[in-house]
């Protein structure tokens, strides 16, 4: 059921199409660097972020080792590091987050303290971070929502990204006081969907290669949006993408079923262990959060043309035909929560 409700964000992407490096901020693989020696203790470590040995790690990456069971000794720091460190509220994730981040083109050695021991492993940071230099200008960049991972809803990414894959293009101009964004659908061939609307959003680049984006509310369907990156050196990708908000479930019910009720988006994700919660517009427990971590985008030959509708090529007799892309609706409402849950739909949980 839950395909059905995300299937119109379904878009097969060629390979030729998405551009890919090792900039990526998560390569990380399945490792185990248990060296305690501690009885009593049957917790092992399943994976960390980074991998051992990783040499492109993202600058504001968040820093995790995953335990086979909960251990609420648990403590992992980046030694030499400022920074916080907490545990997941199931016990079976340490996090450590850098502040101020991580300097680039560094090496690190992570540190995590747990019921059998002390184990370490080292890693590298990427070369995002530095200053960026020359003019932004005008350029559009390439995301496949594939190349991230999705915090939340819990439980039904690892699902989702066996079935749905998004290309989305990202316009953005520089402007006196920062610049602007232009988000948008894209086919197959990344070419902007014609028939969905564009959504527009600005910023100011304060903290020079970074920037933060929100919190804005778009269309009375998402609420609380904030998006952050980071630019390359040369500005030719954008790293460390986030995306965190609440989204109405409300408009996808018809999806499910032409005569669906309200709450029926909600029910069947409950089924999954994903509960809705109050939508900010209304009280009603229809809303669904979202929080999206570590996507990148490459700089792409495209053209990206705003739109609160549809562009002039996609109406027949006035009127916005139907997507043959993405089957939600040529509304600004309907289109800017298909790119904001597109995002969130097609991303691999961790």
């Amino acid at each position: 059921m839950i395909l059905m409700l995300l299937g119109c964000w379904v878009v097969p992407v060629e390979d030729d199409v998405v551009l890919e490096g090792d900039d990526a901020p998560h390569e990380e693989e399945d490792t185990d660097t248990d060296t305690g020696t501690a009885t009593g203790c049957d917790v092992d470590i399943s994976e960390i972020q980074p991998a051992d040995g990783q040499t492109n790690w993202y600058y504001r990456g968040l820093v995790q080792a995953r335990l086979s069971g909960p251990d609420e000794t648990a403590v992992l720091e980046v030694q030499g590091v400022p920074g916080t460190s907490w545990l997941h509220e199931n016990g079976h994730i340490a996090y450590f987050a850098p502040d101020p981040p991580l300097q680039p083109n560094t090496s690190y050695t992570a540190d995590l303290q747990y019921c059998r021991g002390q184990t370490t492993w080292d890693f590298s940071t990427s070369d995002l971070g530095k200053p960026t230099v020359g003019p932004l200008g005008e350029r559009v960049y390439l995301w496949d929502t594939s190349n991230g991972n999705i915090i939340r809803p819990e439980g039904v990414g690892a699902l989702l990204e066996q079935y749905l894959e998004m290309v989305v293009l990202v316009g953005v101009v520089e402007q006196d006081e920062g610049f602007s964004l232009e988000i948008a659908i894209a086919d197959e061939e990344a070419v902007q969907d014609p028939c969905n609307a564009t959504v527009s959003l600005s910023t100011d680049f304060g903290d020079d290669p970074y920037f933060e984006v929100g919190p804005i509310s778009i269309n009375d369907t998402l609420f609380d949006l904030r998006l952050t990156g980071t630019f390359s050196e040369d500005f030719d990708r954008i790293a460390g993408i986030t995306a965190t908000g609440i989204a109405d479930t409300r408009p996808f019910n018809h999806l499910m079923d032409e005569e669906a009720e309200d709450d029926s988006v909600c029910e069947a994700l409950s089924g999954m262990g994903v509960s809705c919660v109050d939508c900010p517009l209304d009280g009603q427990p229809l809303c669904l959060e979202f929080e999206i971590i570590d996507g990148y985008a490459n700089e792409f030959d495209a053209t990206v043309t705003p739109t609160d509708t549809c562009l002039e090529e996609c109406k027949q007799g006035g009127v916005c035909a139907e997507s043959e892309v993405c089957a939600c609706g040529g509304s600004a409402p309907a289109g800017a929560l298909a790119v904001a849950l597109s995002m969130m739909a097609a991303l691999r949980r961790r």
